[in-house]
C-alpha cells in the first residue's frame, strides 16, 4: 500500500476527460476529496514518500521506463497550498533519452477540500522535456474557481 493510500478520504468525486477519442490522446483526471484531521496531517509527507519510492520503474517486458520527479508550481491561484506537484515521464529506453509521454499532477488544498488534477499527454515539439506545467495548472485553477468556495473554511 502506498503512503498516500493510508490517508483515507471522507468524501470523493472523480471525472476523466480526453481531448479526442483514441489511445495516446491528451487527457485529464480530476479528483476532489476531503480528509479527516488525522489524514490531513499525514498527506504531505505521504506524497513526498510515494514520489521518492516511485522515482524510477521499468515494466517487466523492458518496453517502458518511468521516472517520477517532484516539480511544478509552488502556488496556484485559488488554492491555500500546493500539497504536491510532480511529473511522471515515460521513456522507451533505459538511458531515458526517448521521452514519449508525460503526466503532470498537481494536488492542492483549499480550506478542508483537496483537489488533484492529472494531465497526461504525448510529448510535443513545443515541450520535448515535459517540463511545462501550464496545461495542468490552468485546469487546477479552473476547477478551483468552481469548487473552491465549497471547501473554504
Amino acid at each position: 500500500m502506498t503512503a498516500t493510500a493510508q490517508a483515507q478520504p471522507v468524501a470523493t468525486s472523480t471525472q476523466t476527460f480526453k481531448k479526442r477519442a483514441g489511445d495516446g490522446e491528451p487527457g485529464a483526471f480530476f479528483y476532489l476529496f476531503t480528509l479527516t484531521e488525522e489524514s490531513r496531517a499525514l498527506l504531505k509527507g505521504a506524497f513526498d514518500e510515494d514520489i521518492k519510492a516511485c522515482a524510477a520503474y521499468e515494466d517487466p517486458q523492458g518496453n517502458s521506463f518511468l521516472t517520477n520527479t517532484e516539480e511544478g508550481p509552488d502556488a496556484v491561484v485559488g488554492a491555500d497550498e500546493v500539497v504536491a506537484s510532480y511529473a511522471l515521464r515515460v521513456f522507451t529506453d533505459k538511458a531515458h533519452k526517448n521521452l514519449v509521454y508525460v503526466r503532470h499532477v498537481v494536488v492542492t488544498r483549499t480550506g478542508h477540500g483537496y483537489s488533484s488534477v492529472s494531465y497526461s499527454t504525448p510529448v510535443t515539439k513545443d515541450d520535448p522535456t515535459g517540463k511545462d506545467f501550464t496545461a495542468v495548472t490552468e485546469l487546477v485553477e479552473k476547477q478551483l474557481s468552481k469548487t473552491g468556495a465549497i471547501f473554504a473554511e
